[in-house]
């Protein structure tokens, strides 16, 4: 008879702390699922209540990017939405503190597909606790329609210089996800400096940039740092020619942590292609390259063979699609490197005229590799 009229009355009398469990359990089950969130923040923790609440709000909710816990889901997911409608002003800056120190306890993610607010991660570094783990930003206005303007897009030098300051000190980051930001040269270079002395982040996305080969400088010394632990790097689409990757392959050359590199969709021609593929002969952790529509011929195909051919290379899965310059001699030169060495599981040529028949013998002979793998781990 008191459990409906304790959940009544909660707003009035918040206190559940001596009420035994399976009361209490019954009581949170009928309480509100529009009470205010200062209110419940602290008090409930049952995740029963928080998975009513977020479904409520949002049709497609996945615990598992959120920690397994719909609690911390729902401040997460309550936050995102909350930075994505938030327009800065000297009034609405004190609302986000307030809303901020609240969520606080419960974020580890922030997902931000749309800002358009260019604030001050400084802020967010002072109210977010030390354990936030996941950053994604991408600034713009999501109602924009015809009032574009390409001023409301992007980072800028500012937001650069901030999150510069917020990376030497944030040491559980992993994850940094700036992608389609307009990051110019000099923006990263602000931020590489920044990137060289955290020791955590171990993903880091700037495709879809504006990144050139000047920027490339700066990218290498983060590849060079003693304390890196990057394993992820993606550079997908931008604007790195040639002569970038004469520095991005003196990063990789020594460097012991970088496990996936994508540099898809820039114009490296063979030039570039030839100067990455030199510098893997050098690396022994790069597992997973990506290098569809760069621009390579048939000579970045042989510096290719040679990595190839190496027994100590950890490459074992290899995009070079969309390169119709690597044609049949090319594609020839590649079979004949795959049949010699025996760490390529993965391989996509499509789009490169090798021909069909090709195609399809190097498709042969990668299935039959990956059977042989797993008649040696489950054998009969």
């Amino acid at each position: 008879m008191l459990v409906p009229i304790m959940a009544t009355h909660y707003p009035q009398f918040p206190r559940l702390d001596d009420v035994p469990r399976a009361s209490r359990d019954r009581i949170v089950s009928q309480l509100a699922l529009d009470l205010p969130l200062a209110l419940v923040a602290h008090r409930i923790h049952e995740e029963f209540y928080w998975k009513k609440r977020a479904s409520l709000i949002w049709c497609n909710c996945d615990i598992a990017a959120h920690g397994n816990s719909w609690k911390q889901l729902f401040f997460e997911r309550n936050l995102n939405d909350y930075l994505e409608r938030f327009v800065l002003t000297k009034e609405r800056e004190e609302e986000l503190k307030e809303i901020l120190e609240m969520s606080a306890p419960y974020i580890h993610n922030i997902y931000c597909s749309k800002l358009p607010s260019h604030l001050q991660y400084l802020i967010l570094l002072d109210m977010i606790p030390m354990d936030l783990s996941a950053v994604k930003i991408e600034y713009g206005d999501p109602n924009s329609c015809m009032d574009y303007d390409i001023e409301h897009y992007g980072m800028k030098r500012s937001d650069c210089l901030s999150l510069s300051a917020v990376l030497s000190a944030a040491f559980t980051l992993s994850e940094l996800n700036l992608s389609s930001n307009f990051i110019t040269d000099k923006k990263v270079e602000i931020i590489c400096t920044g990137m060289a002395a955290n020791p955590t982040i171990v993903s880091l996305d700037l495709s879809h940039n504006l990144i050139s080969d000047v920027g490339c400088v700066a990218l290498q010394k983060v590849l060079e740092a003693k304390n890196t632990v990057l394993m992820f790097l993606n550079l997908c689409n931008n604007k790195i020619h040639g002569i970038g990757t004469r520095a991005l392959g003196f990063g990789i050359r020594l460097n012991t942590a970088l496990l996936h590199l994508n540099l898809r969709h820039n114009d490296l021609a063979d030039y570039g292609g030839h100067r990455i593929f030199d510098y893997m002969m050098d690396n022994q952790t790069i597992q997973k390259l990506s290098m569809s529509s760069c621009g390579l011929n048939e000579e970045s195909v042989e510096a290719l063979s040679k990595v190839l051919h190496l027994p100590q290379s950890a490459l074992t899965s290899l995009d070079a699609s969309a390169n119709p310059g690597i044609g049949p001699a090319g594609g020839q030169i590649i079979y004949n490197g795959l049949v010699a060495g025996k760490r390529i599981k993965q391989l996509d040529l499509k789009k490169c005229n090798i021909g069909v028949e090709l195609e399809t013998q190097i498709d042969r002979l990668l299935m039959a590799r990956k059977f042989d793998e797993e008649d040696l781990l489950n054998p009969a």
